[in-house]
């Protein structure tokens, strides 16, 4: 029960708490979605594919090209910055 067309699983990059992680996003049906026939469209794993679980409320996420880049401003400052390239047809 895959997205046609589309890529099974990709890197993330998750702010919360004021820490950055690196997480990977996937759209490939789990186990539960399977068996009930459900259609969640994305969910996200740490590095030994455990759940990651985000914030209660609404939770806001920005898509970028892999061409984009994410990066700390300065050194340990805990400001980030990202830097929007578009995709190349």
């Amino acid at each position: 029960m895959n997205y046609p067309g589309l890529i099974d699983v990709g890197r993330a990059t998750l702010f919360r708490d004021g820490q950055i992680h690196r997480i990977y996003w996937s759209t490939v049906a789990q186990a539960y979605e399977q068996a009930f026939q459900l259609l969640h469209p994305i969910h996200f794993t740490d590095g030994s594919s455990n759940p990651i679980a985000l914030k209660p409320g609404r939770t806001r996420g920005h898509a970028f090209t892999l061409a984009s880049v994410v990066y700390e401003k300065v050194p340990d400052s805990g400001t980030w910055s990202t830097r929007f390239s578009a995709p190349i047809h």
